[in-house]
């Protein structure tokens, strides 16, 4: 440990005095190395500590993107949670308009056997109305369908009665113009032929459409008119038998709507 100061007290004399003999060099180069080591090993200290450092930050900032992640994985959960308290809450806004309607929920059988004055009873009637109505509707759309295609027919077939009486006509013209020329008789003759012909042609088409076109689409729109009005009666029936069901209150369209899901409808 007292080395180092007597060395570098006999550099000092050695600089003043002139160049170093050359056995003092080896002694000043070993201390100055060992200088130099000490240095060293603070350079390699300080970069272990740098690289720390910054492993440390990484980490921090690794921690900051995880922590953003489950920062919005949280955000999603929280709106589920309050999407799922908002259909609950809706969810009871619409049970508690439908009151004694709730009692739709029951099963086939509870509808089947309740007795026909009682809450199930009454809405197992406005079911029944209800199914009533869809099949009165669902018959005047046939029936107005084939009141429209018989309608279609009768109109085809007078149309064909329109141009068998044009074909009448024409023969008929061209016998007259043939006699007023005075063309040979065998042309009159065939010229006549086909007015006879064109006359048949007339004759069944205007017994098609007497007798079968307009029959059929006159009955066709009769059945037609009586089932839309079969479809309204209908309609009117499910109207009473909702209101006897909800007391008489008129429910919103999302009441209806359950209602009518409850009641398979």
């Amino acid at each position: 440990m007292k080395l180092r100061p007597a060395l570098a007290v006999l550099g000092l004399a050695i600089a003043l005095v002139g160049p170093a003999p050359s056995f003092v060099s080896p002694s000043l180069d070993a201390a100055f190395a060992g200088n130099g080591n000490g240095n060293g090993g603070g350079g390699k200290g300080g970069g272990n500590g740098g690289g720390k450092g910054g492993e440390r930050g990484g980490g921090k900032n690794g921690g900051g993107k995880g922590g953003g992640a489950k920062g919005g994985q949280k955000a999603a959960s929280r709106d589920a949670k309050a999407d799922t308290k908002a259909a609950k809450t809706n969810q009871g806004a619409i049970a508690s308009e439908l009151k004694g309607l709730n009692a739709s929920k029951a099963n086939a059988n509870a509808m089947a056997n309740a007795a026909p004055n009682s809450q199930v009873g009454r809405i197992a009637a406005y079911r029944d109305a209800a199914l009533a109505t869809a099949g009165a509707a669902t018959a005047a759309e046939e029936a107005a369908a084939a009141a429209e295609a018989a309608a279609a027919g009768a109109a085809a077939a007078t149309a064909e009665v329109s141009d068998a009486q044009a074909a009448v006509d024409a023969a008929q013209q061209a016998v007259d113009d043939a006699v007023a020329a005075g063309a040979p008789q065998e042309d009159v003759d065939a010229l006549n032929q086909d007015l006879a012909t064109a006359q048949d042609g007339l004759a069944a088409a205007a017994q098609q459409n007497a007798v079968d076109a307009d029959a059929e689409a006159a009955a066709a729109q009769a059945e037609a008119d009586a089932a839309a009005q079969a479809a309204a009666d209908a309609q009117a029936t499910e109207d009473a038998a909702l209101s006897v069901a909800a007391n008489g209150r008129e429910l919103s369209p999302e009441a209806m709507a359950e209602l009518r899901g409850n009641l398979g409808l």
